[in-house]
C-alpha cells in the first residue's frame, strides 16, 4: 500500500504510513468508518467511497495545514489527553456541486477552486482551534474538544461551520463574475464522547468514537440540504441558548432503529454569552431597582426614535451598578439593538484610551492570542464590511490598536493630527453601528479612567443628540464629571436598599420566606443595605454551615451568638477566600494579580495547576467569586466585583505579589510576542510591580512615547516620571539613550501641554545627558528646543541666548536643517520685541535653507512665520500670500496642523484689513479646528481675536462674551500672553462703553 505523501510502500493492513505518519485510509463519508484504500464500498455501512483527489497529497499530514500556533499548542495538550475520554463536537463539511462543475471546466481550474474551498475551510476550523481529523473527497471531518480541550467546544464547532458558510458563500459570488458556479456547503453536527489514543509528532490523533458520536454527525450531512448547517438534539442542548434554530422534526436516518430529533442552525444570537444564559439562572433577584430600570428604558426608547441619550449612573461599590446594566440588557431581548462595552481598570488611569480599545477590540473580535496580521486583517474587513465610506478611517482604528496603519502619511503624521483624525474615525464608526439599529454604547468603572478615554468620550458626547445611540457610563460617587450638563443627558443614582428590600433579596436568593428572625437582624445591621453585601453574607452562613435548609425553610444550626459576620464587606469576602481549598485559593489569587478581567490562557501560563485550571475555576465559577466574561474570541473570566479581586490580590504576601508580577509579565512578553506594542502599558505596570527595574524601565518609556503618539500627554509625563524614579532603583548606571528619551519625552509633553518653563527645565536635563553621551543630535535637539519653550514663556532673553547656541551647533556640525531652525527662532523673537524688518530677513534666510534641505514642513510653516511678520508691517497682502503658499505646501502633504494656525492668522490679517465679515468666517473656522483638534491653547488665542474684531464692529456683548471665555480658560492653562491681551480687550470695551470703574 503506496503512501500518498511520501510514496512509501506500506503492509496491506497498515493505517499511517510507517515512514512520515501520513494517514492512508479513506473515511467513509456517510458513517465516518475508516476504510482500505483499495475498498470501493465502505465496510462498514456498505455506501460508495469517494475517492480522494489527487491534489489532495498537499493535505496529506495534518503538520502540513495545521497553523504553527495551534500545532504548538496540540503538542503541548498531549500529554494531558492521550488515552482519556473527552467530550467533543464533531463537524461534517461537504461541499456539493463540484461533480457539474468538473464536467464544464478544465481539471486543473476545478483542482484549484477545490484547494480554495478547502483552504477557507481550514481556516474556519483553525480560528475556532478544531482540528482537521479526515479530508473526505468534496469535504472534511474536523473535532473541537480534542486534543485541545474546550468546555465550549460545541459552540466552536457551530461558529466554525457558520463562518464556513458565509466564507464559501462569498468566494461563490466572487467566481459567479467569470463562470457559472452553483457549489454549496452542508454541514452536519453531533456532540459526544471519544476515547483519544495516541497523537504522533506529526500531529495525527488516533480516537475511538464512544456510540453514536461520529456516525450522527455523518447522518446530519445526509439530513441537511445545500446551504443548510444541521445539529443534532446532543449539540442543540448544549448551544441552543446561543444560536437560532429551527426544528426539523423526527428524521430517518440509517443505523436508527427510531427517528432522531434534528435542527437547522440559522445564526448565531447577538450577545448571547455564556454569561448571560448563566448569570440568568444564577443571579440573585433583582430587587428595589424598578424605578431605575425604568429609566434606562425610557432612555433606549428615545435613543431609538434618533434622540440619542446619556445616562449616567452613580453608586458605591456593591450597590449594584453592573446588575443594573445586565437586567437592562436582558429587558431589551425581542428587540433589535447592538450592545458594546468597555471597562476602566483601577491601575489604568494612565494607559491612554484603555477603555476605548476595549471596546474596539471587542467589535472587531480581536483575540488575545492574535497577531499583529490577524488583527490587521479582522479591523480591515469588518471595517470595510459596513460600507465603503468608513474605509479611510481604518488606518487610525489600526493605530489605536498599536497595529501598523498601513500608511506612512498615518505613521509619520503630527500626533494633534492623529488624535484629530483617530476621534474622527471612532465617531464615524460609532454612528454607522448605530445608523441601523440602536447602539446601547456601556463604558463601566469612569473613576478609574485615563484623560485620554475621557477627551474621546467628550468627543462622541457632542455628536450623538441626533443619533440611534444610548450612552451608560457608571461610576462612583466622588467623580468629578467632566461632560457638562446636556439636555439629553441624565444621572441616575443607586441608593442602598431598605431593610425590607434587603430581606426581600436574601429571600431570593435562599428560595423562601421562612428563615429565622435573628438572621434577618444580621443581614440588615451587617449589610447596611448594599446588595452585594447581602448576597456575601447569605453565601458565607451558606458555606459555614450556619444556615441550613430543612423541610422547606431555613434554620440556624447554631445560636445566633455563636455566628461571626465579620463588619465589612471586605472581610466578609476574605474569610470566604480563606475557606476555599488551597489550589482555588492559588488559583484566584493568581487570577487577581493579572486583574479584573484574565484570559485562561495568560493564567495558565503563570500557574503550576494546568491539569486542575479548568475545574478549579469552573468551582469559583459556581461560589459566584468569578464568572465567565467571554467564549470567544477566546475563554476569558472576570471577578463578579473589583472588590472581590481587591480582597484576593491582598491575601498575598508582599514578595509573593512581586514574584507573580514578574511571571504575569514575562507571559504577557512571551504570549503577545508579536504585537507587543498593545500591551508596553501593562508590561511596566507587572514589571513595576514586580521590581524587574530593568524591564520596568524600558516598557516605561514605551508606554510614554506611545501615549506622545496618541497625543495623551498627561499620561505619557506620568510614564516618564515613573521611568524615572525606576531608574535610581537599578543598580547600574542607566543607559543614555534611556535618559534621553525620558528627558526628550517630559519636554515634549510639558511644551504640548503650555508647560514651557517646566519643559525647558526638561530640555536642559536632556542636554546635560546628550553632553556626556557626545550626542550631538540629541544637544543640538535640546538646545533649540530649550530656546523654543523659554520663547513660548514670553522670556525672550532666554531665549535669544539659546538661539545663538543652537546656530553655533548648527554651523559646527554643518547641520543646515538646525541652522534653519535656530535662525527662524531668531526671527520669532525679534519679531515679538518689534525688530521686524532684521525678523523678515531672518526668515527668508530659513526658507531659503529648508527648501535647499527639501524640508516641505519647516517650509511651510516658516512661510505662516513670514506671514506674520508682515502682517507687524500693515503688509497684509503680502501677509496673505505667504499664508496661500504655506497652504498649498500643506495640503499637498497632509500638514494638517498648519490649517489651525493658517486659520487664525488669515482672520488676523482679514481685521487688519478691515474686512470683518471674511475675519469672522476664517475665525469660525479656526475655533472649528481647535475642537477637532482639542487645542485649548490656539482656542483661547482665537477667542482673544474674535473679542477683538467685535468691539471693532461695536458689538461689545459679544466682544465681551468671548474675551472672558478666552480669559477664563487661558488662566486655566496659564498662558500669560493671552490672559493680558484678553484683559486689555476687556477694558478696551469697557472703556468705549464709557464703564470707567
Amino acid at each position: 500500500m503506496r503512501c500518498p505523501k511520501c510514496q512509501e510502500e506500506n503492509p496491506s493492513d497498515a493505517r499511517f504510513c510507517t515512514q512520515c505518519g501520513a494517514g492512508i485510509e479513506i473515511p467513509c463519508a456517510n458513517c465516518g468508518a475508516a476504510n482500505a484504500p483499495r475498498n470501493k464500498f465502505c465496510q462498514h455501512c456498505g455506501q460508495p467511497l469517494a475517492s480522494v483527489p489527487a491534489w489532495s497529497g498537499r493535505f496529506a499530514s495534518p503538520t502540513d495545514y495545521t497553523p504553527a500556533a495551534l500545532a504548538r499548542k496540540i503538542r503541548a495538550a498531549r500529554p494531558a489527553v492521550e488515552r482519556e475520554r473527552k467530550q467533543v463536537t464533531v463537524l461534517f463539511t461537504d461541499v456539493s456541486g463540484f461533480t457539474s462543475l468538473s464536467e464544464q471546466l478544465d481539471p486543473e481550474e476545478v483542482q484549484r477552486l477545490m484547494q480554495r474551498c478547502f483552504d477557507l475551510m481550514l481556516e474556519a476550523v483553525h480560528r475556532y482551534e478544531g482540528t482537521v481529523s479526515q479530508f473526505l473527497g468534496d469535504g472534511l471531518l474536523a473535532l473541537f474538544g480534542a486534543p485541545i480541550a474546550h468546555e465550549d467546544h460545541a459552540q466552536r464547532a457551530m461558529l466554525a461551520a457558520l463562518d464556513i458558510e458565509k466564507a464559501l458563500a462569498r468566494y461563490r459570488d466572487e467566481l459567479r463574475q467569470n463562470k457559472a458556479t452553483e457549489f454549496r456547503v452542508r454541514s452536519g453536527l453531533n456532540s459526544g464522547l471519544v476515547v483519544v489514543g495516541t497523537i504522533s509528532d506529526s500531529l495525527y490523533m488516533e480516537y475511538t468514537a464512544v456510540g453514536d458520536t461520529v456516525n450522527l454527525a455523518a447522518r446530519m450531512v445526509n439530513v441537511a440540504g445545500p446551504g443548510q448547517i444541521v445539529i443534532s438534539e446532543q449539540t442543540h442542548q448544549a448551544v441552543g441558548h446561543y444560536f437560532v434554530t429551527r426544528p426539523l422534526g423526527p428524521q430517518t436516518v440509517k443505523g436508527k432503529a427510531i427517528p432522531v430529533a434534528a435542527f437547522e442552525v440559522l445564526q448565531a444570537r447577538e450577545f448571547r454569552t455564556r454569561i448571560d444564559v448563566e448569570l440568568e439562572r444564577g443571579f440573585s433577584p433583582l430587587v428595589g431597582r424598578q424605578k431605575e430600570l425604568a429609566l434606562l428604558r425610557e432612555r433606549f426608547a428615545e435613543a431609538k426614535s434618533g434622540r440619542g441619550q446619556i445616562v449616567f449612573v452613580i453608586g458605591e461599590p456593591g450597590v449594584g451598578k453592573s446588575r443594573l446594566l445586565f437586567e437592562f440588557r436582558r429587558s431589551l431581548e425581542g428587540e433589535s439593538f447592538s450592545w458594546l462595552t468597555g471597562r476602566c481598570i483601577s491601575f489604568g488611569s494612565q494607559m491612554p484610551y484603555l477603555p476605548v480599545v476595549d471596546i474596539l477590540k471587542r467589535f472587531l473580535q480581536i483575540e488575545e492570542a492574535d497577531a499583529e496580521s490577524a488583527v490587521i486583517q479582522k479591523c480591515e474587513q469588518k471595517v470595510s464590511g459596513l460600507g465603503e465610506e468608513l474605509r479611510p478611517a481604518i488606518p487610525y482604528l489600526k493605530g489605536l490598536l498599536s497595529v501598523n496603519p498601513g500608511d506612512d502619511t498615518v505613521a509619520k503624521m503630527d500626533a494633534r493630527v492623529r488624535r484629530m483624525k483617530t476621534f474622527e474615525a471612532l465617531r464615524a464608526l460609532t454612528l454607522k453601528l448605530a445608523g441601523t439599529r440602536p447602539l446601547v454604547l456601556v463604558l463601566e468603572d469612569l473613576h478609574w479612567m485615563d484623560k485620554a478615554s475621557e477627551e474621546v468620550l467628550l468627543y462622541l458626547t457632542d455628536s450623538i443628540a441626533a443619533s440611534q445611540v444610548l450612552m451608560i457610563l457608571t461610576h462612583r460617587p466622588g467623580y468629578q464629571n467632566p461632560f457638562g450638563d446636556r439636555t439629553y443627558a441624565a444621572r441616575q443614582a443607586l441608593n442602598r436598599l431598605s431593610d425590607a428590600e434587603s430581606i426581600r433579596l436574601a429571600e431570593g436568593m435562599l428560595g423562601t420566606t421562612n428563615f429565622p428572625a435573628e438572621l434577618r437582624e444580621i443581614i440588615t445591621s451587617k449589610a447596611e443595605g448594599n446588595p452585594f453585601f447581602v448576597e456575601e453574607v447569605i453565601k458565607s452562613l451558606l458555606e459555614l454551615g450556619a444556615l441550613q435548609r430543612h423541610n422547606g425553610h431555613y434554620v440556624a444550626t447554631r445560636p445566633v451568638s455563636d455566628i461571626h459576620v465579620p463588619d465589612t464587606i471586605q472581610d466578609v469576602i476574605a474569610a470566604r477566600i480563606d475557606r476555599l481549598e488551597e489550589s482555588a485559593k492559588q488559583a484566584l489569587q493568581l487570577a487577581a494579580v493579572i486583574g479584573r478581567e484574565f484570559t485562561v490562557s495568560l493564567l495558565g501560563r503563570i500557574s503550576d495547576l494546568k491539569d486542575q485550571l479548568g475545574k478549579l475555576l469552573q468551582d469559583l465559577k459556581v461560589l459566584e467569586l468569578i464568572y465567565e466574561r467571554s467564549l470567544f474570541p477566546e475563554l476569558a473570566y472576570m471577578f463578579k466585583h473589583a472588590l472581590t479581586q481587591d480582597v484576593a490580590y491582598n491575601t498575598l504576601l508582599i514578595q509573593r505579589r512581586k514574584d507573580l508580577h514578574r511571571l504575569v509579565a514575562m507571559a504577557i512578553e512571551e504570549l503577545y510576542a508579536e504585537r507587543l506594542a498593545e500591551f508596553y502599558e501593562m508590561l511596566a505596570y507587572h514589571y513595576e510591580k514586580g521590581e524587574v527595574w530593568d524591564k520596568a524601565l524600558g516598557f516605561l518609556v514605551k508606554a510614554g512615547q506611545k501615549a506622545l503618539q496618541g497625543y495623551a500627554n498627561q499620561d505619557a509625563l506620568a510614564y516618564f516620571d515613573r521611568a524615572l524614579a525606576v531608574s535610581k532603583q537599578l543598580k547600574r548606571p542607566v543607559e543614555p539613550a534611556a535618559l534621553e528619551a525620558i528627558y526628550r519625552g517630559k519636554g515634549l509633553a510639558h511644551f504640548l501641554m503650555s508647560q514651557h518653563r517646566t519643559a525647558a527645565a526638561a530640555y536642559q536635563q536632556l542636554l546635560i545627558v546628550a553632553e556626556k553621551n557626545r550626542d550631538r543630535a540629541s544637544q543640538m535637539e535640546a538646545v533649540y528646543q530649550t530656546g523654543m519653550s523659554y520663547f513660548w514663556s514670553h522670556d525672550f532673553e532666554q531665549a535669544l541666548s539659546w538661539a545663538e547656541r543652537a546656530r553655533s551647533l548648527a554651523l559646527e556640525a554643518n547641520d543646515q536643517t538646525m541652522l534653519a531652525s535656530s535662525k527662524r527662532l531668531f526671527a520669532f523673537v525679534y519679531c515679538c520685541i518689534g525688530r521686524v524688518t532684521e525678523a523678515i530677513a531672518l526668515t527668508d534666510e530659513a526658507l531659503k535653507l529648508s527648501r535647499e534641505t527639501g524640508n516641505t514642513f519647516l517650509e511651510a510653516d516658516t512661510l505662516t512665520w513670514q506671514a506674520l511678520n508682515h502682517n507687524f508691517q500693515g503688509n497684509f497682502d503680502l501677509a496673505l500670500r505667504c499664508l496661500d503658499q504655506g497652504a498649498t505646501l500643506g495640503k499637498s502633504n497632509h500638514f494638517l496642523v498648519l490649517f489651525l494656525w493658517m486659520s487664525w492668522m488669515k482672520g488676523l490679517f482679514q481685521g487688519g484689513k478691515g474686512e470683518f465679515d471674511r475675519s469672522l468666517a476664517s475665525l469660525q473656522d479656526a475655533l472649528q479646528w481647535s475642537q477637532r483638534f482639542q487645542d485649548q491653547i490656539w482656542r483661547c488665542r482665537i477667542l482673544n481675536t474674535l473679542g477683538w474684531i467685535y468691539s471693532e464692529l461695536y458689538n461689545f456683548d459679544h466682544a465681551v462674551r468671548y474675551n472672558q471665555i478666552g480669559l477664563d480658560a487661558s488662566r486655566t492653562i496659564g498662558d500669560p500672553e493671552i490672559i493680558r491681551n484678553a484683559g486689555i480687550n476687556l477694558g478696551d470695551c469697557a472703556l468705549r462703553q464709557g464703564d470707567l470703574d
